[in-house]
């Protein structure tokens, strides 16, 4: 099974735009580095499972899967 992760990284950046929160700031609170956050948010490399879950506690979101 293939999973598409850029939908998930596209609401992270939303929300996240929505907040009025900065690249720094949002990677800050999820304890990564804000080149990280860049280079995920560019496309230049693809999150682990870890690292959304921890942008979305950042956020106080939760992912939930479905069929």
């Amino acid at each position: 099974m293939k999973v598409y992760i850029a939908p998930v990284v596209t609401a992270i950046h939303d929300e996240m735009k929505r907040r009025e929160m900065t690249v720094v700031e949002l990677a800050e609170a999820a304890d990564i580095t804000f080149q990280q956050l860049y280079g995920i948010f560019a496309g230049e490399s693809a999150p682990n499972l870890d690292t959304v879950n921890r942008l979305l506690a950042a956020l106080d979101l939760k992912m939930v899967v479905g069929r």
